[in-house]
């Protein structure tokens, strides 16, 4: 019995012992962590630790490290320092260096967290209560050299705003967020805008039912060849301006699963999709389209368009609409309205191979503005304009600019009582033969500079753009080139605003008979060049010719070079009125008798 004692007495002995030496086990545990809790205070209570990359280029460099905007409490982890608060740091050394950052607070919102820290490279929220997150906008904006997120660990569930979340962050190659719960997002305005090295992206599960602004959302995503999007609901999407602008490698956008019901704007949509050759629209209308300027502008591999379903009653500008679509040879059920729009400006600018257009059914009743709407259309053959309502406009500037193959224009129903710009309106169409303007009112035009430069073949130009050409102050280069007119007379109004005409009918070889009795010209300050190469000229009457106000030799520097010397040319001025430019009179004719 005594035995037993003893054997239990040395049990308990043994389990005391075993007991003490786990309490020291476990103190020492509690104090590691305790240690551990003094740099990580309230960690486990808050649960938010983020641990970041950042590459210093030299030694003893001060870099941000986190941004100032939210002002959040927290430490950083730093070679064995705890430092609270710290939004700039000084690195000893050179090179990749690890900051941890343990926040104190319940973080409800991440926006602006690193936006513009130009240092970070790598990002890995390694734990974090993001149960109540509502806001990531701008979380990484312009983090220019971040190679690698880890967002395995934020859950979204709750987040309505992702505006600029990754906005130019052009070092990412990939990003991983299968696991994004967007059910409730509201704003992915320029969520990816800039990821210029994007290469691929995986939105399968994104869903997008709430949101209503994705304006931006993929622009300037050069590196991305393809994107599936065929999962996304946008019932609710009032913004998609430049969606996909600049993604100059994608070749096939599928969109057949949109909703474009609310749409308001689709302003540069495609803008530069440069390999872009195929859009598929669907059976959705954009019943609700209020903007739309440059949608397909610069995407120049685009050959067909079809465009049955937009509908745009509410389009009030149609700025750049195809511009640079140099490869569009037809837009198919190109039905618009157009009754609201206001601007149409280059338009189909640079739409090179578009050899037909039809725009009988377009009303252009408040249309303001029709600067370069057809401008460098070059091998446009035929275009149906008779429907056209000009009476609002204001300027016709490079209206066919460089349409080169157009033989005959008829403007027939062009009203042109409120244009006072026409700056080179006809400017190079080289093939044009003849234009139908009877019934241009030029009243309050002010500037007609280059308007039938370089119209080779154009034999004649109506005299009804001079009735009432009042107002005119600049004319420079007005029938520069325009090799085949024979005659021009201005004779019937008193233009007394000029300002310049230099260059205007330079090249004009076989101009034969021009009358300008109605030109007063004593504001004008440059004539260089005027009837430079006129030399068919066999009577030139500026009787009414003032040059009191000509600056230097230089203004009326050749002013009549190449005009041919002979008794057949007649010159009617008054000596006393253009003096300051007798001696170039006196250099080019010898034997003339003037009048």
């Amino acid at each position: 019995m005594g035995e037993l004692n003893r054997r239990i007495k040395c049990y308990i002995i043994i389990f005391i012992i075993l007991l003490l030496i786990a309490g020291i086990i476990t103190l020492i545990v509690l104090l590691t962590r305790r240690s551990k809790d003094d740099k990580t205070k309230d960690l486990e209570f808050y649960g938010t630790e983020i641990h970041c990359k950042y590459r210093i280029e030299k030694e003893n460099e001060e870099v941000e490290i986190i941004n100032n905007k939210n002002r959040y409490d927290f430490y950083i982890l730093i070679n064995k320092n705890k430092l609270k608060n710290i939004y700039k740091y000084k690195f000893e050394k050179s090179g990749e260096q690890n900051i941890t950052f343990i926040f104190t607070t319940n973080l409800t919102s991440l926006d602006y967290l690193f936006s513009g820290i130009n240092a970070i490279i790598e990002v890995d929220f390694y734990r974090i209560n993001s149960n109540i997150l509502t806001n990531l906008s701008n979380l990484f904006s312009f983090c220019n050299n971040l190679e690698h997120i880890n967002l395995a660990n934020i859950h979204t569930e709750k987040v309505i705003n992702m505006e600029d979340l990754f906005y130019n962050c052009y070092s990412i190659k990939s990003i991983d967020i299968t696991h994004f719960n967007t059910s409730n997002v509201k704003n992915m305005q320029r969520m990816f805008s800039g990821c210029s090295n994007l290469k691929e992206i995986n939105l399968k599960n994104f869903n997008t039912k709430n949101v209503i602004d994705m304006s931006d959302m993929f622009d300037g995503c050069y590196s991305l060849n393809s994107i599936d999007l065929t999962n996304f609901n946008t019932e609710n999407v009032e913004d998609m301006g430049e969606l996909f602008s600049g993604c100059s490698l994608l070749k096939k956008i599928d969109l057949s699963s949109f909703n474009f019901n609310k749409v308001k704007d689709m302003t540069y949509m495609f803008s530069f999709c440069e390999s872009l050759v195929e859009i598929n629209f669907g059976e959705s209308k954009t019943n609700n389209l209020e903007e739309m300027d440059g949608i397909f502008a610069g995407c120049s591999s685009l050959k067909n368009l079809y465009l049955k379903n937009f509908v745009t009653d509410k389009v009030v500008n149609m700025i750049a609409l195809f511009s640079g679509c140099i490869k569009l040879e037809e837009i198919k059920s190109f039905n618009f309205n157009t009754k609201k729009v206001k601007n149409m400006n280059n338009m189909f600018s640079n739409c090179h191979s578009l050899k037909y257009l039809n725009l009988a059914s377009f009303n252009t009743s408040n249309t303001v503005d029709m600067n370069e709407m057809f401008s460098n259309c070059y091998n446009l053959l035929n275009i149906n304009l008779n429907s056209f309502d000009t009476r609002n406009v204001l300027s016709f500037q490079g209206l066919f600019l460089n349409c080169s193959s157009l033989v005959e224009l008829d403007l027939s129903s062009f009203e042109t009582s409120q244009v006072y710009n026409m700056d080179k309106m006809f400017n190079n169409c080289s093939s044009l033969i003849k234009i139908k303007m009877d019934n241009f009112n030029t009243f309050n035009l002010i500037s007609a500079k280059y308007m039938f430069q370089d119209c080779e073949n154009l034999v004649e130009i109506s005299s009804s753009i001079f009735e009432n050409i009042t107002m005119l102050n600049y004319a420079n280069g007005m029938f520069k080139n325009c090799k085949a007119l024979k005659k021009i007379s201005i004779s019937d109004v008193k233009i007394i605003s000029l300002f310049e005409i230099d260059e205007m009918f330079s090249g004009c070889e076989y101009l034969e008979n021009v009358n300008l009795t109605g030109f007063y010209t004593n504001k004008v300050y440059n004539m260089s060049n005027t009837f430079a190469g006129c030399k068919s000229l066999s009577l030139l009457d500026i009787r009414n010719f003032n040059t009191k106000n000509i600056l230097n030799k230089k203004s009326y520097e050749n002013m009549f070079k190449g005009i041919v010397d002979s008794d057949s040319f007649t010159l009617i001025y008054n000596i006393t009125s253009i003096k300051e430019i007798s001696d170039a009179i006196n250099k080019n004719w010898k034997k003339i008798i003037f009048k």
